[in-house]
This record gives structure tokens, sequence and C-alpha cells, in this order.
């Protein structure tokens, strides 16, 4: 099982194109072991009422379906999952099986998050699976310009 973990709720135009690349990598695992694949996204609803819960879940339902019908892919494949992603997605994970998740990062100016982003590095201890951390296009790595290892 392949697991995608996007957010298509997106504060900048980097983050924004982070969701195709996570389903555009999903798919190519997806073909490449003939596996089967599930999106997961997770959100923490704040709400007053319970018509307030379910207005939240329908918008956060329609804007996943929308980006997942540009990759052909079934509304049925589509899991959303009320609570922070770092509490929910490992026991999900488990619970399908998962052989592989595949889940953005953005590096952001904190020393902590530059090698790979703050909500992956929450999760990647409590996953029991292969995880595949999608940069955003143009990411260029911080450390290119260390000197190599000594390989002694």
């Amino acid at each position: 099982m392949i697991l995608a973990a996007i957010d298509p709720f997106h504060y900048s135009d980097v983050e924004a194109t982070m969701d195709s690349r996570i389903l555009e990598a999903a798919i190519s695992l997806k073909q490449a072991f003939n596996s089967d694949i599930r999106i997961v996204h997770s959100y923490v609803p704040i709400t007053d009422s319970d018509n307030q819960l379910s207005n939240i879940r329908a918008q956060h339902q329609t804007v996943c379906e929308d980006l997942m019908s540009s990759f052909q892919l079934d509304n049925e494949q589509l899991s959303l999952i009320d609570g922070p992603l770092p509490v929910v997605l490992p026991e999900y994970a488990r619970r399908l099986d998962t052989d592989v998740v595949v889940m953005g990062a953005v590096s952001r100016s904190r020393p902590e998050d530059i090698f790979i982003g703050h909500t992956a590095e929450l999760v990647l201890d409590y996953l029991d699976c292969d995880v595949l951390v999608v940069k955003a296009e143009g990411f260029q790595s911080p450390i290119l310009g260390l000197p190599a290892p000594d390989k002694r």
C-alpha cells in the first residue's frame, strides 16, 4: 500500500505545487510496484457546532477531490482524518499495513527544519514503513557547499 499525505490548504505558492509532486511520486510508486494507493488528508476542525464541523469537512473533501481528479484518482481513494497529522498518520498507516508513505516537506528558516521539515520530522520516528519525502520544485540543499566526507 502506498499512502500519499496531502494538504491542499496552502499558505504560499511554493507549497501549492507540493501536493501535485506528492501525488506524482505516489502514482509512480504505485505503477512500479503494482500496489494500491490511498490519499490521506488530516485536518483539525475548530468548530462551534456539528453543522459547522460538517461544512468544514465538506470543504476539505471538495478541495482534495478536485486535486485528485486532475490525476484521475477515484474519490474512494481519499481518507479525511480528524486530527493533527503527526498524531493520526502513524496509526492510520499501521492500520492500512502501509509499505510507503509519500509526504512533502518544505524547509523553513528555523535551523531544526532545514533538512527535512517540521511535520515530516515529527512523524518519521513513529512510522513503521518507508517514507519518501518530496521537496519543493527548485529546492536547493543548504548543505551542498559542505566538503565531501573523508573516506578513510
